[in-house]
């Protein structure tokens, strides 16, 4: 596979709020992926930096901005000060 990846935008604290979270075990064991309102949450921050093709990309941006919010009160976020420096973008 080859990625291209320009620009970078903020992959970077995508990438570390997703391995911190690998690393402290909140990935559900069977899956390797982030719990459901977890990849909500991080869809729809990320919405410009990731993205899936066509109709599932729209289903899916549209999904994560109804329920983000409920996953918000629910305790998750797009980031985490123990695997980003706060004051990156």
């Amino acid at each position: 596979m080859v990625v291209y990846i320009s620009p970078a935008l903020r992959l970077e604290t995508f990438f570390e709020t997703g391995f911190g979270l690998a690393r402290d075990g909140k990935f559900n064991s069977k899956t390797q992926l982030p719990r459901f309102l977890q990849m909500v949450v991080l869809a729809h921050e990320f919405r410009d930096e990731i993205a899936a093709p066509r109709v599932a990309g729209t289903a899916i941006r549209g999904l994560a901005a109804a329920l983000a919010p409920f996953a918000r009160a629910r305790g998750y976020r797009p980031r985490y000060p123990q695997y980003s420096d706060p004051e990156s973008p």
